[in-house]
């Protein structure tokens, strides 16, 4: 994935994660520009919205993206849960897809949804209480669900994964290039541990077999985490602690 759509992924994140309404309550109201364009009618279709929780995930994810919406100049969106290739699904987590009047893709993004409004740049603390809400790490999550959260509340720097929303459900699980070494998630009886991985910058001076470093993050049973870096030693016989 490249960097600008990573950015773009981030950005249309961050677009639904705002409020709408006046920051100021005791501001004057001014009335509109004359000139305002008004909204497209818009058509919301709920799918893969299994009962009344959520249902109502989907529509704060709705109110929260309106703005971007009608910038995009959607006229229909379809807004469900997260799916997996296989049908399995992560609680709240959601997919928001919109098309213009014509048909042509508007505005696509994930959110996940905590409480009464989304967990969008929430960091550890959001990750823990949507884990925790899930019943997590005691019932299993997919890989590719822990790595969209992690995205989205902002917990984990991305020069480690990209989301499966930016490459794909298949995309997920493929080693770092020209290696083995592959993204997974590995159940313990005290948790979890996710193992993440990068290149590694060389030393200077001749050639120096390219190296890689590898992220831990280790989930207790109460779905609370730490973290520690290592770096493959020069033989790629063992990992070593960074930090």
């Amino acid at each position: 994935m490249t960097l600008v759509r990573v950015a773009l992924v981030t950005a249309i994140a961050i677009a639904c994660s705002g409020t709408n309404g006046s920051g100021d309550p005791g501001a004057t109201r001014k009335a509109p520009p004359a000139a305002t364009p008004a909204r497209p009618a818009m058509e919301i279709t709920y799918r893969d919205v299994p009962d009344e929780k959520w249902r109502r995930a989907a529509e704060i994810v709705i109110a929260a993206c309106r703005d971007v919406l009608a910038q995009a100049g959607a006229t229909r969106a379809v807004v469900g849960a997260f799916k997996s290739p296989d049908g399995q699904v992560m609680p709240y987590l959601m997919l928001v897809e919109s098309t213009t009047a014509d048909g042509a893709p508007a505005f696509r993004s994930t959110a996940v949804v905590l409480g009464d409004k989304l967990a969008t740049g929430g960091g550890p603390a959001a990750v823990t209480a949507v884990l925790s809400a899930a019943g997590f790490p005691a019932k299993h999550v997919t890989l590719g669900h822990l790595l969209e959260l992690l995205y989205l509340t902002g917990a984990v720097d991305l020069v480690w994964f990209s989301p499966p929303s930016a490459i794909g459900w298949d995309g997920v699980g493929r080693p770092l290039i020209g290696s083995e070494l592959a993204r997974s998630l590995e159940y313990t009886q005290a948790g979890a541990v996710l193992h993440l991985y990068r290149g590694a910058a060389a030393s200077s001076g001749g050639f120096t077999p390219p190296t890689y470093e590898r992220l831990d993050v280790t989930f207790t049973d109460k779905a609370t985490y730490t973290t520690a870096v290592l770096r493959q030693n020069a033989n790629r016989t063992a990992w070593e602690v960074v930090k």
